[in-house]
């Protein structure tokens, strides 16, 4: 078998041949025998300590020794190497490629071989070959070492997994004209281009960040860590639309090329969510500070946490610090014990709400009415408090109060009266009556407010006492009357 190796003259171990010329790389001329045999057994002694592939043939290609590493990675004994040849050690559709690329060593013209092996059971073996001419046991042949690439083959396999399959957008650029080498199908999905659309494209050329000021930073940032984290940027997508980003992103060196890979987290949806909440607590706040209720939040020891503008106003509590009140000393001696029964009652059942009237003191020393809902909040994320909303009822209450007394006072003087009263309804029957007209007809109490007009004055039909009462005015009327007792006099 021919072989892409030469020599350059008898008795000389020279590499591939390169622009400097030939490398001896065997033991000098003057050395002693026994000291070169003593060499050559530290050299096998060293090989078979390598990690590394080491194969050793002849100029034709005939395998004369494999080291350990080569006889475990690809399966054969040592016996099984010396019936093969470096080319029965490639793939069979791979051999015309590995002869050419042989002769290109041999030549200067290349380094390093980046075909794989085949190993005994017919699996390939990833390595990177650097072959040389040299001597082995005095005779010429044929070195290579073949560096195992299966952990780092292993290693982009799976980067490129996670690079393909991560639902996060994944950008690699090079550096540091920011050319796009290579994207993942969720940046692609995300901002809409077709991968021809961008391969070899500048960011600047897709005007992808609308903020170059932010962009200028990231830079500064990466420059002076080596990497970039959370940096927040705006990305426009192919049809104009911006998407807020989270950018995290990493240096990467490869083949004397340095690249950025770039991790970006959509965070479109939480920036527009919190915009709709920071809108809806604008909204609420307006509504809050602007409406005729006031609203207070109580922690559970009953401490002021916070009071609405109108809440503040209603009580005198404009220049007055809420750590400075105490709720309860506020609250009316006569009503305290019953608002302290609602908060407990809403703290040991938080599903309850509750509505009490009392008298609560203003700044200025008076007390005035409130109707209270109290309503228990602890549990609900961004309230976490008792919550009060109350309404001034001072003037309703003394209202109420007013019209109680009067109604009292009346009921005292029809009581007194010596004249029968009776108060009817539109219907001729007895609504109320006093104890006189009772007494007059020989009647209890009782007993009237069952009766009706036609039952002691029968000059009148049921029809005419109500078509009587219907034509009544404000003046009222006045006329004579003769009364049945219940005795029938």
């Amino acid at each position: 078998m021919s072989t892409p190796f030469e020599s350059d003259g008898p008795g000389r171990n020279v590499g591939a041949r390169s622009e400097n010329g030939p490398t001896d790389v065997s033991p000098s001329k003057q050395q002693p025998a026994e000291r070169t045999q003593s060499s050559g057994d530290d050299f096998r002694a060293f090989v078979q300590t390598i990690d590394d592939l080491i194969i050793v043939a002849t100029p034709e290609g005939r395998i004369i020794f494999g080291n350990a590493a080569a006889e475990r990675k690809l399966g054969y004994t040592a016996n099984e190497l010396a019936e093969l040849t470096i080319l029965d050690l490639h793939p069979q559709e791979l051999r015309d490629e590995a002869v050419a690329i042989l002769s290109a060593i041999a030549q200067g013209e290349q380094r390093t071989c980046p075909l794989p092996l085949q190993r005994k059971n017919g699996s390939r073996l990833p390595v990177e070959t650097r072959a040389w001419i040299g001597q082995w046991n005095g005779q010429r042949c044929v070195f290579g070492i073949c560096k195992d690439l299966s952990v780092q083959q292993d290693a982009e396999q799976r980067f490129e997994r996670l690079f393909r399959c991560n639902p996060m957008p994944m950008a690699l650029t090079t550096l540091p004209d920011q050319r796009f080498a290579d994207v993942n199908d969720a940046w692609l999905e995300i901002l809409g281009y077709e991968r021809s659309e961008v391969i070899g494209r500048a960011t600047a050329e897709l005007n992808l960040f609308p903020e170059p000021g932010r962009q200028r930073q990231a830079a500064v940032e990466l420059q002076e860590n080596g990497f970039i984290r959370n940096i927040e940027l705006q990305v426009k997508t192919r049809d104009g639309n911006l998407r807020d980003g989270l950018f995290c992103g990493d240096l990467l060196h490869s083949q004397g090329r340095t690249y950025l890979l770039t991790v970006m987290q959509d965070i479109t949806p939480r920036r527009r969510a919190e915009e709709a909440l920071r809108e809806s607590e604008t909204r609420f706040r307006a509504l809050i500070e602007n409406a005729p209720d006031g609203v207070v939040q109580l922690s559970p020891q009953g401490r002021f946490l916070y009071a609405s503008p109108t809440a503040r106003r209603m009580f005198g509590f404009e220049t007055t610090r809420l750590e400075e009140v105490d709720p309860f000393e506020a609250t009316h001696p006569d009503d305290r014990d019953r608002v302290v029964a609602v908060l407990a009652d809403i703290l040991e059942h938080p599903d309850r709400v509750r509505i009490e009237q009392y008298r609560f003191r203003h700044a200025n020393g008076r007390w005035i009415w409130i109707e209270s809902t109290f309503t228990n909040l602890l549990d609900r994320p961004g309230v976490n408090s008792l919550v009060i909303n109350f309404r001034d009822i001072h003037d309703r209450k003394l209202a109420q109060e007013a019209l109680a007394a009067e109604a009292t006072r009346r009921r005292i003087l029809v009581e007194q009266s010596r004249d029968g009263i009776v108060i009817l309804n539109q219907q001729g029957e007895v609504y109320e009556a006093n104890l006189r007209f009772a007494e007059m007809l020989g009647y209890t109490p009782e007993e009237v407010r069952h009766l009706r007009v036609i039952d002691w004055d029968r000059s009148w039909s049921l029809s005419e006492v109500v078509e009587a009462i219907r034509q009544l005015g404000p003046e009222g009327a006045h006329f004579e009357s003769r009364h049945w007792r219940k005795d029938g006099t």
